[in-house]
């Protein structure tokens, strides 16, 4: 058995068994930097009609939502041609507080080894094996790992999101990992290729995703600095961890499906 599945099992069980003469105690580190405030709005209302949509059937769409419990939804923003045609929030949210996005986070992740592959720095093709020389890996297999595996989860490897818990040196365990396949032979969702994503972007840049990304993407889409916990090494966690707004992820939406440029001499507009 690996050693982080083992210290998963030793870790419930302690807690199952922990009194007060042996309680059952786990190593925690904080992974949030600092606090989240509220953002101003940054798109117009604009009426759904104008826009070739129902208000009737907006509000059917919310009364659906609402009456399906699986759904939880937190918040909902629909926009259209730049306008804000619905904005809601459930009691106790507040679309312009900066909210996690859980494997949203992968998105942007996945937008920052882009950036690094159009600046020349990085290709798909690379072996991460090379940048990692230092770590062993378990299994030889997974000197043949690339980037492109990792962003299309095909690395193959068993570590995963559920082992962060008893480990904090995630890279290693990465790295140390028995693999369910070959790299590149099978999809299976795994939010630590993510992680190493980011991991290899500060090997290569000096710098975390926020940094990095800061005047690529935030700033020319007038993104305030956002929030992204991070790792117990000190790296943002790239699969998931990063906190925006719903006007935040608009802004996202809105240059993916136009095909807008991500240089800052094609940035949105400021806010009026």
């Amino acid at each position: 058995m690996e050693k982080w599945k083992k210290r998963a099992v030793e870790l419930i069980s302690g807690l199952a068994l922990s009194d007060k003469k042996n309680p059952g105690v786990i190593p925690y580190v904080p992974k949030k930097t600092r606090l989240c405030l509220k953002e101003p709005l940054y798109f117009a209302r604009v009426s759904p009609e104008k826009q070739g949509i129902s208000t009737a059937t907006l509000r059917c769409m919310l009364a659906e939502l609402e009456a399906e419990k699986r759904a939880n939804t937190h918040s909902l923003l629909v926009l259209s041609q730049g306008g804000v045609l619905c904005r809601c929030a459930a009691p106790g949210y507040d679309g312009a507080v900066p909210h996690l996005a859980h494997s949203m986070s992968k998105t942007v992740t996945g937008m920052a080894i882009g950036l690094l592959i159009s600046e020349g720095r990085l290709s798909l093709d690379r072996r991460v094996a090379d940048i990692f020389s230092e770590y062993p890996v378990k299994d030889k297999r997974l000197r043949t790992l690339t980037v492109r595996h990792l962003l299309t989860m095909q690395s193959g490897v068993k570590f995963n999101e559920a082992g962060v818990v008893t480990e904090s040196e995630w890279t290693a365990a990465f790295f140390n990992s028995a693999l369910a396949a070959a790299p590149g032979t099978v999809f299976h969702y795994n939010s630590m290729n993510s992680y190493i994503l980011a991991v290899l972007l500060k090997r290569i840049t000096g710098e975390g995703l926020s940094d990095y990304l800061q005047p690529r993407l935030f700033e020319p889409l007038h993104i305030e600095r956002p929030l992204w916990q991070i790792s117990p090494e000190g790296v943002e966690c790239g699969g998931w961890g990063l906190f925006l707004t719903d006007d935040s992820w608009g802004k996202l939406g809105m240059m993916l499906s136009s095909g807008a440029s991500l240089r800052a001499n094609r940035s949105f507009p400021p806010p009026s």
